[in-house]
Protein backbone atom coordinates (compact mmCIF):
# COMPACT_ATOMS: atom_id res chain seq x y z
CA UNK A 1 0.00 0.00 0.00
CA UNK A 2 2.60 2.39 0.93
CA UNK A 3 4.67 1.91 -2.17
CA UNK A 4 1.77 2.19 -4.54
CA UNK A 5 0.95 5.68 -2.46
CA UNK A 6 4.44 6.80 -2.74
CA UNK A 7 4.95 5.72 -6.58
CA UNK A 8 1.88 7.48 -7.50
CA UNK A 9 3.36 10.90 -5.74
CA UNK A 10 6.09 10.67 -7.59
CA UNK A 11 4.42 10.56 -10.93
CA UNK A 12 2.58 13.54 -10.19
CA UNK A 13 5.23 16.39 -8.44
CA UNK A 14 4.32 17.12 -4.63
CA UNK A 15 0.85 16.89 -5.63
CA UNK A 16 0.00 20.39 -5.14
CA UNK A 17 -2.37 22.23 -7.94
CA UNK A 18 -0.21 24.69 -10.35
CA UNK A 19 -0.24 28.06 -9.07
CA UNK A 20 -2.99 29.96 -10.64
CA UNK A 21 -1.33 33.32 -10.39
CA UNK A 22 1.94 32.56 -12.44
CA UNK A 23 2.00 33.64 -15.76
CA UNK A 24 3.50 32.22 -18.48
CA UNK A 25 5.03 33.36 -21.96
CA UNK A 26 2.44 34.92 -24.98
CA UNK A 27 3.48 33.70 -28.68
CA UNK A 28 2.11 36.01 -31.27
CA UNK A 29 1.48 34.65 -34.74
CA UNK A 30 2.52 38.44 -35.71
CA UNK A 31 5.26 40.68 -35.99
CA UNK A 32 6.55 42.17 -32.48
CA UNK A 33 7.99 45.64 -33.27
CA UNK A 34 10.21 47.03 -30.91
CA UNK A 35 11.09 51.04 -30.94
CA UNK A 36 14.42 50.51 -32.19
CA UNK A 37 12.42 48.51 -35.18
CA UNK A 38 10.13 51.16 -35.94
CA UNK A 39 13.30 53.89 -35.71
CA UNK A 40 15.01 51.73 -38.60
CA UNK A 41 11.60 51.59 -40.41
CA UNK A 42 11.16 55.27 -40.54
CA UNK A 43 14.87 55.72 -41.18
CA UNK A 44 14.06 53.42 -44.06
CA UNK A 45 10.97 55.44 -45.88
CA UNK A 46 13.06 58.65 -45.03
CA UNK A 47 16.03 57.37 -47.25
CA UNK A 48 13.53 56.10 -50.09
CA UNK A 49 12.15 60.21 -50.37
CA UNK A 50 15.52 61.54 -50.33
CA UNK A 51 16.50 58.88 -53.24
CA UNK A 52 12.87 59.49 -54.93
CA UNK A 53 13.57 63.55 -55.01
CA UNK A 54 17.45 63.79 -55.61
CA UNK A 55 16.20 61.46 -58.92
CA UNK A 56 13.58 64.21 -59.64
CA UNK A 57 16.06 66.94 -60.06
CA UNK A 58 18.71 65.17 -61.63
CA UNK A 59 16.15 64.91 -64.48
CA UNK A 60 14.98 68.70 -64.60
CA UNK A 61 18.85 69.69 -64.41
CA UNK A 62 19.37 67.52 -67.53
CA UNK A 63 16.21 68.53 -69.80
CA UNK A 64 17.41 72.21 -68.93
CA UNK A 65 20.60 71.58 -70.04
CA UNK A 66 19.48 70.24 -73.15
CA UNK A 67 17.27 72.80 -74.32
CA UNK A 68 19.98 75.68 -73.84
CA UNK A 69 22.71 73.82 -75.82
CA UNK A 70 24.12 75.30 -78.58
CA UNK A 71 26.27 73.18 -80.55
CA UNK A 72 28.55 75.15 -83.55
CA UNK A 73 28.48 74.31 -86.55
CA UNK A 74 28.96 74.01 -90.47
CA UNK A 75 26.75 77.57 -90.67
CA UNK A 76 26.41 81.01 -88.33
CA UNK A 77 24.56 83.95 -87.85
CA UNK A 78 26.71 86.61 -89.32
CA UNK A 79 24.92 89.80 -89.31
CA UNK A 80 21.39 91.46 -88.79
CA UNK A 81 19.10 94.69 -89.27
CA UNK A 82 16.39 95.04 -87.16
CA UNK A 83 15.22 98.63 -88.37
CA UNK A 84 16.02 98.86 -92.32
CA UNK A 85 14.62 102.46 -93.26
CA UNK A 86 17.30 103.38 -96.15
CA UNK A 87 19.36 100.34 -96.65
CA UNK A 88 19.03 96.92 -99.08
CA UNK A 89 15.85 96.69 -100.72
CA UNK A 90 14.36 93.69 -101.51
CA UNK A 91 12.46 92.72 -104.89
CA UNK A 92 9.66 94.82 -104.67
CA UNK A 93 11.33 97.86 -103.65
CA UNK A 94 10.47 97.53 -100.06
CA UNK A 95 12.62 97.90 -97.08
CA UNK A 96 12.19 95.54 -94.64
CA UNK A 97 14.47 94.23 -91.61
CA UNK A 98 17.07 91.10 -92.90
CA UNK A 99 19.78 89.10 -91.08
CA UNK A 100 22.85 86.97 -92.78
CA UNK A 101 23.83 83.42 -92.61
CA UNK A 102 27.46 82.51 -93.61
CA UNK A 103 29.06 79.14 -94.14
CA UNK A 104 32.29 78.81 -91.97
CA UNK A 105 32.93 75.61 -93.12
CA UNK A 106 35.58 74.11 -95.94
CA UNK A 107 32.37 72.48 -97.44
CA UNK A 108 29.20 73.32 -99.28
CA UNK A 109 26.42 72.77 -97.08
CA UNK A 110 22.50 72.98 -98.59
CA UNK A 111 20.42 75.23 -97.00
CA UNK A 112 17.45 73.02 -97.44
CA UNK A 113 15.90 71.75 -93.61
CA UNK A 114 17.58 74.50 -92.17
CA UNK A 115 15.27 77.00 -89.97
CA UNK A 116 15.68 80.07 -88.76
CA UNK A 117 13.24 81.92 -85.76
CA UNK A 118 12.66 84.77 -83.37
CA UNK A 119 10.62 82.51 -80.78
CA UNK A 120 12.79 79.68 -80.09
CA UNK A 121 11.67 76.84 -78.81
CA UNK A 122 8.02 78.14 -78.84
CA UNK A 123 7.08 79.49 -82.54
CA UNK A 124 7.60 76.73 -85.12
CA UNK A 125 10.83 77.92 -87.20
CA UNK A 126 10.94 79.48 -90.63
CA UNK A 127 12.45 76.82 -92.87
CA UNK A 128 15.14 77.69 -95.65
CA UNK A 129 14.77 76.77 -99.34
CA UNK A 130 17.86 74.31 -100.96
CA UNK A 131 20.13 76.45 -102.16
CA UNK A 132 24.29 75.68 -101.88
CA UNK A 133 26.33 77.77 -99.72
CA UNK A 134 30.11 77.38 -101.15
CA UNK A 135 33.01 77.65 -98.49
CA UNK A 136 32.86 81.58 -96.80
CA UNK A 137 29.36 82.12 -99.05
CA UNK A 138 26.45 83.98 -97.32
CA UNK A 139 22.89 84.46 -97.40
CA UNK A 140 20.51 87.22 -96.53
CA UNK A 141 16.74 87.07 -95.66
CA UNK A 142 14.44 89.28 -95.53
CA UNK A 143 12.61 88.78 -92.19
CA UNK A 144 9.24 90.67 -93.22
CA UNK A 145 6.81 88.24 -92.13
CA UNK A 146 5.58 87.93 -95.84
CA UNK A 147 6.83 84.46 -97.05
CA UNK A 148 4.77 85.16 -99.86
CA UNK A 149 7.37 87.94 -101.26
CA UNK A 150 9.78 85.33 -102.19
CA UNK A 151 11.51 81.82 -100.69
CA UNK A 152 14.00 84.09 -98.96
CA UNK A 153 11.55 85.95 -97.10
CA UNK A 154 11.10 84.83 -93.54
CA UNK A 155 7.66 84.55 -91.75
CA UNK A 156 9.28 86.76 -88.68
CA UNK A 157 10.58 89.99 -87.96
CA UNK A 158 12.99 91.50 -85.95
CA UNK A 159 12.77 93.44 -83.33
CA UNK A 160 14.34 96.84 -82.98
CA UNK A 161 13.46 96.69 -79.09
CA UNK A 162 16.05 93.56 -78.78
CA UNK A 163 14.81 89.90 -78.98
CA UNK A 164 16.62 86.81 -79.97
CA UNK A 165 17.53 84.53 -83.09
CA UNK A 166 17.86 81.25 -83.49
CA UNK A 167 19.62 78.70 -86.19
CA UNK A 168 18.60 75.14 -86.26
CA UNK A 169 19.95 72.49 -88.30
CA UNK A 170 17.84 69.77 -90.39
CA UNK A 171 18.39 67.19 -87.45
CA UNK A 172 16.41 69.67 -84.58
CA UNK A 173 19.68 71.04 -83.23
CA UNK A 174 20.27 74.62 -82.26
CA UNK A 175 23.60 75.64 -84.14
CA UNK A 176 23.33 79.33 -83.50
CA UNK A 177 21.97 82.18 -81.21
CA UNK A 178 22.28 85.90 -81.07
CA UNK A 179 20.99 88.54 -78.59
CA UNK A 180 20.38 91.86 -78.84
CA UNK A 181 19.38 95.00 -77.52
CA UNK A 182 17.77 98.24 -78.93
CA UNK A 183 19.16 99.15 -82.46
CA UNK A 184 18.98 102.01 -83.83
CA UNK A 185 17.87 102.31 -87.80
CA UNK A 186 20.09 101.44 -90.23
CA UNK A 187 22.71 99.82 -87.67
CA UNK A 188 23.39 96.47 -87.86
CA UNK A 189 24.50 93.77 -84.73
CA UNK A 190 27.52 91.98 -86.89
CA UNK A 191 30.03 89.52 -85.69
CA UNK A 192 33.23 91.13 -86.46
CA UNK A 193 35.68 90.19 -87.63
CA UNK A 194 33.38 88.35 -90.08
CA UNK A 195 32.12 84.89 -89.66
CA UNK A 196 33.88 84.14 -85.68
CA UNK A 197 34.33 87.54 -84.01
CA UNK A 198 31.99 88.60 -81.04
CA UNK A 199 28.43 90.83 -82.13
CA UNK A 200 28.46 94.40 -81.92
CA UNK A 201 27.01 97.15 -83.35
CA UNK A 202 28.24 98.12 -87.09
CA UNK A 203 26.94 101.43 -87.90
CA UNK A 204 28.06 100.30 -91.96
CA UNK A 205 25.58 97.27 -92.30
CA UNK A 206 27.29 94.59 -95.07
CA UNK A 207 24.63 92.53 -96.28
CA UNK A 208 25.99 89.52 -98.17
CA UNK A 209 30.08 90.84 -98.53
CA UNK A 210 32.89 91.24 -95.74
CA UNK A 211 32.00 92.47 -91.97
CA UNK A 212 34.49 95.46 -91.60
Amino acid sequence: MYVLVWTLLAACGDGKPADSGASSPTTSTGTVTSPGDADTDADADTDADADTDTDADTDTDTDTDTDETVVPGALVLNELVARNNTGIQDASGSYEDWFEVMNVSDAPVNLEGWAATDGWPVETPWVFPSEVLAPGGRVVVFADEDPDDGPLHATFRLAAEGEQLTLIDPDGVVRDQVTWGKLAADVSWARIPDGEGEWTVDPTPTPGTLNN
